[in-house]
């Protein structure tokens, strides 16, 4: 855990590091091909990406490098660290992807 760089300026593929996934999980939501993957299961309009880590430090950082991405997509993401993840992991300990977005989400209703 805690192991992938979030971007990277020395390698040349981007394909390792956490923005580039992130950018791939955009384009799965905008595609909507996780309803035909999905279909046996339900009918899904959405679905959330959950990242745990293990430090609020990098949350605020993985957060901070994803600002270039969609603004509109950032409510499909939720970050929260490790330990608060196994103390309560339906409860308000989920952050969204933006930076700027302060409110705790819980995952259930």
């Amino acid at each position: 855990m805690a192991t992938e760089r979030i971007v990277s300026y020395i390698t040349r593929d981007s394909r390792i590091t956490l923005h580039y996934k992130v950018s791939q999980y955009d384009r799965y939501l905008k595609s909507l091909r996780y309803k035909q993957t999905y279909a046996d299961y339900g009918d899904f309009n959405f679905f959330t990406l959950l990242f745990v880590t293990l430090s609020t430090e990098r949350i605020n950082n993985i957060r901070q490098e994803l600002t270039d991405l969609p603004a509109e997509l950032s409510q499909y993401y939720r970050l929260t660290t490790y330990d608060k993840a196994m103390g309560a992991f339906l409860g308000q300990i989920w952050l969204s992807r933006t930076p700027t977005d302060n409110q705790l989400y819980s995952l259930v209703r």
